[in-house]
């Protein structure tokens, strides 16, 4: 599994959702507008699903949150 990931407009960093899927999953997810807390500024952020990606995350990092 990897994590849809975006990045943080005021930091620039990459921002984990703590959603996991698979590539073709993710890559039939239409394009929605979606919001996240952003553990590096504070904010919530707004996030089209265009604008984000699949990383994978270390073990001791994932989240427990599943889709």
């Amino acid at each position: 599994m990897s994590t849809v990931t975006i990045r943080c407009p005021n930091t620039d960093k990459s921002i984990f959702t703590g959603i996991e899927t698979d590539w073709l999953t993710f890559n039939r997810v239409p394009d929605v507008l979606i919001h996240s807390r952003c553990p590096h500024c504070g904010l919530e952020h707004a996030w089209w699903t265009r604008e984000a990606w699949l990383t994978e995350r270390p073990p001791n990092e994932r989240s427990c949150i599943a889709s």
